[in-house]
C-alpha cells in the first residue's frame, strides 16, 4: 500500500500540471482522499488568521497611544490525522442504491457546518486539544472534482458517502502592548485551522 500511495501522489502532481484532472493521493477499495488544492489552501488559510486578529482586534475603533497593539507569531504548523468520518449532505436518509460497477458518489463542498468536535495535534512542546470544525460537504447529481466509487461488493445494496478530513493547524502565540510601551505581553496561544485534504469512504446503510 505505501507503494501504491507514492504512485499516486506523483500521478497526482503531473496531472495538475499538465491537464488539471484530480487525483487521489490514497485510494483503498471504496475510499479516497484528495488534497486540497493550493489555491484554496491559501485562501482558507488567510481567512483562519483573519477571524483569529478579529478575536483580539475587532473592537479596537480608536489608534490613541494608549490603545493596544497586537502581534501574532507564527510557532509550528502540523497536519492532523484524519478526521472520524460523517455522513456528507443531500443523501436520502435510506441512502442510494448503484446497479453497476463503477457507479458512485460525486461530492462538493459546502458552507454548512454541522458543529465542531475535537481533535488532538501532536505539537512539539505536547499535545494540544484543537477545536475544529465539521463540514461534511454535500452530494451532487453532476460531476465535480471528487468522486468515490463503490465496490463490486456493494452493487444493489442501499450506501451512503461518508466526509473526512485532514487539517492544516498552526501554533501562534498572542502578544500585545500599549502602543507607545516598548514590552509586550504573551497574552494567549491559538490555532487557527485549515482544511488540507478531503477523505471520502462509502459504507453499507
Amino acid at each position: 500500500m505505501k507503494k501504491l500511495k507514492s504512485i499516486l501522489i506523483v500521478v497526482s502532481c503531473f496531472s495538475l500540471v499538465l491537464g488539471g484532472v484530480l487525483l487521489p493521493v490514497s485510494a483503498e477499495e471504496n475510499s479516497v482522499e484528495y488534497l486540497i488544492s493550493q489555491d484554496e489552501f491559501e485562501m482558507n488559510k488567510k481567512l483562519a488568521f483573519e477571524n483569529m486578529v478579529k478575536k483580539y482586534e475587532s473592537g479596537i475603533t480608536t489608534f490613541s497611544s494608549t490603545d493596544y497593539t497586537y502581534k501574532y507569531d507564527p510557532i509550528e504548523t502540523k497536519i492532523s490525522g484524519l478526521s472520524s468520518y460523517k455522513v456528507c449532505f443531500g443523501q436520502p436518509q435510506g441512502g442510494t442504491k448503484f446497479s453497476s460497477k463503477g457507479s458512485g458518489f460525486y461530492w462538493a463542498d459546502s458552507s454548512s457546518k454541522a458543529g465542531t468536535f475535537n481533535m488532538s495535534i501532536a505539537f512539539t512542546k505536547g499535545p494540544v486539544t484543537v477545536g475544529l470544525n465539521f463540514v461534511p460537504g454535500t452530494t451532487k447529481t453532476s460531476k465535480t472534482s471528487y468522486f468515490t466509487a463503490i465496490s463490486d461488493k456493494q452493487v444493489g445494496k442501499y450506501v451512503k458517502l461518508h466526509c473526512a478530513r485532514k487539517y492544516s493547524v498552526t501554533h501562534y502565540r498572542v502578544y500585545r502592548k500599549i502602543r507607545t510601551a516598548s514590552t509586550w505581553t504573551h497574552i494567549g496561544d491559538e490555532y487557527p485551522s485549515t482544511p488540507y485534504s478531503q477523505a471520502f469512504q462509502v459504507k453499507v446503510v
